[in-house]
C-alpha cells in the first residue's frame, strides 16, 4: 500500500513556491512570538499589581483574625508556662487549632501565592524581552 502512495505522489508536479516565502513565514512567526510575549507580560504585570493591591486587605484581615480569635494569647502560653503546656499538650494543640483563623489565613496565602507566581512569570517574560531586545 505505501508503494502505491509513493508512486502517486512521485507523479504529481511539485508546486512552484514564490521567492522569499521562507523568510516571510519566519518573519511572521517571529512577529507572532513577540506579540504573544508582550501580551503575556502585560497580563502577568497586571496580575502582579492586582495581587499586590489585594495583599494589604488580606494581611489586615489575617491580623484581625489572629487578634480576634485569641490565637496569639494561646501561643504565648508556650513561652510563659511551658511546663503546663507540656503536661496538657494535647488540649493545648486542640485549643490552638480551634483558635486558628483558617479562612483568613487561606485567603492571605492564596493572594501571596498569586503575587509570587505572577511576579515569577513577569520576570521570566522580562528576561525574554531582553534576550529578544524588545525593550
Amino acid at each position: 500500500m505505501p508503494d502505491n502512495f509513493e508512486k502517486l505522489f512521485s507523479q504529481l508536479p511539485s508546486p512552484d513556491l514564490p521567492e522569499g516565502l521562507f523568510g516571510v513565514v519566519l518573519a511572521k512567526i517571529a512577529a507572532r512570538k513577540k506579540a504573544r510575549i508582550k501580551l503575556h507580560f502585560a497580563i502577568f504585570a497586571l496580575t502582579s499589581v492586582i495581587s499586590l493591591a489585594a495583599l494589604v486587605p488580606a494581611l489586615t484581615a489575617v491580623s484581625r483574625g489572629f487578634s480576634n480569635s485569641g490565637f496569639m494569647e494561646f501561643l504565648s502560653l508556650t513561652f510563659s508556662d511551658f511546663l503546663i503546656v507540656s503536661v496538657y499538650w494535647q488540649n493545648y494543640v486542640l485549643s490552638l487549632l480551634e483558635a486558628l483563623p483558617v479562612l483568613e489565613t487561606a485567603i492571605f496565602l492564596a493572594v501571596l501565592l498569586s503575587l509570587i507566581e505572577s511576579l515569577r512569570l513577569t520576570i521570566r517574560d522580562l528576561k525574554i524581552f531582553h534576550k529578544l531586545k524588545l525593550i
